[in-house]
């Protein structure tokens, strides 16, 4: 079997720093560890039980100069007659040369040190781990302290779904800052999002900036749904007036008339032909199970609209233009496990296509 940073850790604990190695012990807590006892472990320096967290760290009290940050690391010594049933195991403990309170370098005084020294010698251990509950406070507060301007190490320690502060604070910028505002992007028949919330938080740079523009969605959506991804714009669409926003001639009920002034609000008709307003995002060539998933009911549509509208807002009409490759085409039969529509995902052909099928078309602003 081959060997695993964590079994290396505790073969050479000397070769790591102490941060690094530490953060390796966090790491395999959260992890599906192989040895269960360590499995659920939670990070040091937090508020909970120091008997749950991931290592237990210990200064050294040897007069000896240190060559390494980590003096040593194993498993806790347990007193078979002490340890209370039923109650799993202490983390692992480990000897650190930094930060001190005892040893050639420890910020007490030297006698301390020696007579530490001889208690051990005499098997009496209560000063020492006396001293090390506070040495484990203070090594766990200067891990927190490194991590505290590490942004990548901070989003770590508190694991996905970006309860760490510098995530609250960019869903904030972004207006989505309270709790029941996440979890509800592209939600499912069930109401779960098919959009994580991490997403968000990943292409923050492209959500924020100002003006939008269309290199901005194209590259959003080609990132995200790793497809090709192209953006027309100005493409042109009807859009229906209200009865009360269309034109009117003055008479009884309107002496005035209504926006009736030509050059300036008149209109002819009950619809307006508007071109700034609307964009077709292009997406393919694509497979026919990758196609599948674009057509109206599947979960890529529903996300790309969702994701669309979230960048734009509701001010732009968009529609979904899905190119399939021509060699994916299918053969025109009935059954089947996706149901034949044509037009959509079914052609009467009497020859293979010569290019690929771009005649799928969805309006995504009733998804």
């Amino acid at each position: 079997m081959p060997i695993t940073p964590r079994d290396h850790l505790f073969e050479t604990p000397w070769a790591f720093d102490f941060v690094p190695a530490v953060r390796l012990l966090e790491a395999d807590g959260r992890a599906t560890a192989r040895d269960p006892r360590f499995q659920g472990r939670a990070p040091v320096g937090g508020d909970g039980d120091p008997a749950r967290e991931a290592v237990h760290l210990r200064g050294t009290y040897s007069m000896a100069f240190p060559t390494a940050q980590v003096d040593g690391l194993g498993e806790p010594k347990v007193d078979p007659e002490r340890k209370p049933e039923g109650r799993p195991p202490g983390p692992p403990e480990m000897t650190v040369n930094v930060l001190g309170l005892t040893g050639i370098m420890g910020a007490m005084p030297r006698h301390y040190t020696e007579t530490l020294i001889a208690d051990l010698r005499g098997r009496s251990y209560a000063l020492r781990d006396f001293l090390d509950m506070i040495n484990h406070r203070m090594l766990s507060l200067m891990v927190r302290g490194w991590e505290k301007y590490r942004l990548p190490q901070g989003y770590e320690r508190h694991g996905a779904g970006g309860a760490d502060p510098v995530s609250q604070f960019i869903y904030a910028i972004q207006g989505f800052g309270t709790a029941h505002l996440h979890g509800r992007l592209a939600p499912d028949a069930e109401g779960r999002a098919t959009v994580a919330d991490e997403a968000l938080l990943y292409y923050s740079g492209l959500m924020s900036h100002a003006p939008k523009s269309a290199i901005g969605l194209q590259a959003l959506l080609t990132d995200y749904f790793e497809r090709a991804v192209r953006v027309v714009q100005f493409r042109g669409h009807w859009i229906d007036l209200d009865p009360s926003e269309q034109s009117r001639m003055p008479n009884t009920a309107l002496p005035q008339g209504r926006y009736c002034r030509l050059g300036v609000d008149a209109v002819a008709g009950a619809r307006v032909w508007d071109v700034q307003s609307g964009l077709r995002v292009v997406i393919g060539p694509l497979t026919y199970t990758q196609f599948i998933r674009f057509m109206p009911g599947g979960g890529d549509l529903k996300r790309l609209a969702h994701l669309i509208r979230l960048y734009l807002g509701p001010a732009v009409s968009c529609e979904a233009q899905v190119i399939l490759r021509r060699d994916q085409v299918p053969d025109l039969a009935l059954g089947g496990d996706v149901r034949p529509q044509l037009g959509w995902n079914t052609w009467a052909c009497s020859e293979p296509p010569r290019k690929d099928v771009d005649d799928a078309v969805y309006l995504l602003d009733i998804l």
